[in-house]
């Protein structure tokens, strides 16, 4: 029985949409409970100017093993998007030539402090909490497609702290923060009361005073409050987690 397609309704909002090639990344995919559809199973019309994706991310177990997969894939959902990230799940020597090729790749770690399928479910929902939702200090599409660029290695995760918003990560060693090349912070505060808003801000003053001078950092602060916490997507040279 031929699977349905479910249509995608755009209206005036954009939305996202996600797809894999292989076993490992559609089994990850397949479990995790985040905002986004399979775009396969979406059912778009491309002579519908008023369909439009904000992105599409393309998860993959090795680029290397499905490059003529993704290129078919780009030419295929370029006109529904001009944001297609490719989200390898295998580190290889070949990054450079994919980020010549693709523009929007990166290479998505695990670390001690979250696996890989963690890292994953925090990569979408900080673009769905921070990039499609509102905010204050206005982090958009741009500033994450300038991100990705900046950085071939990344992990995403989330911390209830905001004296240390990217705890697991040890950006106070010399090694980590000369590899270091961006922060992206998303934050939820307890609260909107003047006073206390403002001495979460001096917190976070403090822990940015911390980070690298030469550090691209782009933060937005959430219009939701009550759940304080924060999420994060980090960006490395160098796969040193």
């Amino acid at each position: 029985m031929e699977e349905s397609k479910q249509p995608l309704d755009f209206g005036v909002s954009q939305y996202g949409a996600y797809h894999c090639f292989g076993d490992k990344a559609t089994e990850y995919l397949s479990c995790l409970k985040q905002p986004y559809a399979d775009i396969s199973n979406c059912n778009i019309n491309n002579q519908d100017s008023e369909q439009y994706l904000i992105a599409i991310f393309v998860f993959t177990d090795n680029a290397e093993v499905y490059t003529s997969e993704i290129d078919t894939f780009i030419k295929r959902y370029k006109d529904f998007t001009n944001s297609i990230f490719i989200l390898d799940l295998h580190s290889n020597l070949q990054y450079e030539a994919f980020r010549e090729r693709w523009g929007l790749y990166n290479i998505i770690l695990s670390s001690s402090y979250c696996t890989l399928q963690k890292s994953i479910l925090h990569y979408l929902l900080f673009f769905y909490h921070f990039i499609e939702g509102p905010g204050f200090l206005n982090m958009d599409i741009c500033d994450f497609k300038l991100c990705s660029r900046i950085a071939t290695f990344i992990i995403s995760g989330a911390a209830s702290s905001l004296a240390h918003p990217i705890h697991p990560i040890p950006y106070k060693n010399e090694l980590y923060k000369n590899n270091l090349r961006f922060v992206m912070l998303g934050i939820e505060l307890k609260s909107i009361n003047t006073r206390e808003a403002t001495r979460d801000m001096n917190i976070l003053a403090n822990f940015m005073n911390q980070l690298p001078e030469d550090l691209d950092f782009k933060c937005q602060i959430s219009s939701n409050h009550g759940h304080p916490h924060t999420e994060y997507v980090v960006g490395f040279n160098k796969p040193l987690i």
